[in-house]
Parts: structure tokens; sequence; C-alpha cells
């Protein structure tokens, strides 16, 4: 059975995704942390992964998501696999890029 302090964090969690898909809603660019692969996250360490940035930019009907605040410690082989591993969940539906220093867009 959940406790109140459970379901009170579900309602907040729930809250904070309504806002996220809101603001991120039809966006020509979503610029979103994915700190952290599924393997290697924990709930409570305040970054994001890119299936969040996944489910997020397809719920709210973004155009390209640049996946930002990358791991110091991955090397720009890893992070192109990164992307390699996760353009197929994007399905076409919006661009995926990794963000780099420096690197500019046209909107």
């Amino acid at each position: 059975m959940e406790t109140s302090t459970e379901g009170e964090e579900r309602q907040w969690l729930e809250h904070l995704k309504k806002g996220a898909r809101d603001l991120a809603h039809g966006a020509d660019l979503m610029v979103c942390d994915t700190f952290f692969l599924p393997e290697e996250y924990k709930p409570d360490w305040g970054h994001s992964r890119p299936e969040d940035a996944l489910h997020l930019g397809l719920t709210a009907g973004v155009r390209r998501i640049a996946f930002f605040h990358h791991d110091p410690h991955r090397n720009d082989d890893q992070l192109d696999a990164v992307l390699e591993r996760y353009r197929p969940e994007a399905a076409g539906a919006f661009d995926l890029v990794a963000a780099a220093e420096g690197m500019e867009f046209s909107l």
C-alpha cells in the first residue's frame, strides 16, 4: 500500500512533468539534461536520462532534442554511440543531437 508521502511525491512528480510538457510544447528545440544512461541512473541523483528526454519530446511534440550535460568522462565516440543508441526511439518524430560547446542552431 502506498503511503501518503509516496502519493504526495508521485503527485509532485506528475505536476513537474506536466509543467515540462507545457513548456516544451511544440518547441523547435528542446535542450535536455541526459547525464546518466539507464544502467547508471539513481532516481534521487537529480539528473535525467536520454529516455526521459525522448519521452518528453514525444509527448510535447518537439522538432529537435539536444542531449545536454554529458558525463565528462564520456569521449566524443561514446557520445556518438549514445546518439546512435537512441535515434531509433526518436522514430523520425524529431532530430536528435548531442549538444556541444559553441554549437549554434537556426530556428
